[in-house]
């Protein structure tokens, strides 16, 4: 169980275990011990500890559909993962329902923009998804316990997620506020602020396991057009 890959590219090769781990780290050195979710209880509905915690689980579970397959099968021959921080989404998701849209949102976009215009962009790669995997599922082919001790989460995963309910929740989460000039900017403001530590520790790990340098190119970037009377009162 420990096989279960992240990367591999030639003779590099970084564990599922070892991203989450370094990720997790990097977020509770830089963002728990600071007190980012104390910040963000003052403004958001959810406790300081909630946001502790669902952090940490979104951190940890934010490349989950890479222990699915095909994803699996396709890393460890050195494949791309395409599309898989998508079904990370919907696992999420289905495992902690609606109430922690925000988490879910965050994971969703930890390879994208998130300026509230590229619900295009999304699609697109997910309609894609079937053609470059050869699937219109994931299942889990792994013990479920085994990989929940790998990722560090006591939860019960999905053991299958089709491409149509797939869909369905993509839809759901815009209605429910991705987008900024909704009427859920809330949501928006809050799924930004769970992204921003999510994206750093995510390339923070992959720049430590894959890079002898310690880095990664960032490619990926917060927005900034978020009016400030939501962010600071």
């Amino acid at each position: 169980m420990d096989d279960i890959l992240a990367f591999k590219k030639g003779e590099i090769i970084e564990t599922l275990k070892e991203h989450v781990d370094k990720c997790v780290n990097f977020i509770e050195e830089h963002y728990i011990k600071r007190n980012y979710h104390v910040m963000l209880s003052r403004k958001m509905c959810y406790s300081a500890e909630i946001i502790k915690d669902m952090l940490i689980n979104a951190a940890r579970l934010h490349d989950i559909a890479k222990a699915y397959e095909p994803y699996q099968s396709r890393i460890k021959r050195g494949d791309s993962a395409f599309g898989h921080e998508i079904y990370s989404a919907v696992i999420f998701h289905k495992i902690f329902g609606i109430e922690y849209l925000p988490f879910t949102i965050a994971i969703l976009y930890h390879h994208h923009t998130m300026s509230g215009t590229n619900h295009d962009e999304i699609f697109r790669r997910f309609y894609r998804i079937p053609d470059i995997i050869g699937s219109n599922k994931v299942s889990l082919e792994v013990d479920g316990k085994e990989l929940a001790k790998i990722a560090g989460v006591n939860v019960e995963f999905p053991e299958i997620v089709t491409f149509e309910e797939a869909e369905k929740t993509l839809r759901e989460f815009f209605e429910k506020g991705v987008n900024p000039r909704s009427t859920n900017l809330m949501i928006y403001v809050f799924s930004v602020s769970i992204l921003h530590p999510i994206l750093r520790g995510d390339d923070f790990a992959a720049g430590k396991n894959r890079n002898k340098d310690g880095k990664r190119e960032q490619k990926y970037w917060i927005p900034v057009n978020v009016p400030r009377d939501v962010l600071c009162g």
